[in-house]
């Protein structure tokens, strides 16, 4: 083997770990922002049934005024 081949087998294999490493990072970073819309797609969830909630005791509130039950 000679120095020529070794060092091609080096920068091969340096290129190939730093296309690891970024490869990686991106990954991580995707996961990152996967976890961020997902709490927020909870927190919106969350939200809309508090939401809901208070405007089903509100109907009922006004249902309950507008209807003449004891009659």
């Amino acid at each position: 083997m000679n120095v020529s081949s070794v060092a091609s087998a080096v920068t091969s294999l340096k290129a190939a770990e730093t296309a690891s490493q970024i490869q990686f990072a991106v990954a991580a970073k995707s996961l990152n922002q996967q976890k961020a819309q997902g709490a927020a797609v909870v927190k919106l969830i969350q939200s809309a049934s508090e939401n809901l909630d208070a405007s089903i005791a509100g109907v009922s509130d006004a249902v309950g005024s507008l209807l003449d039950v004891a009659g």
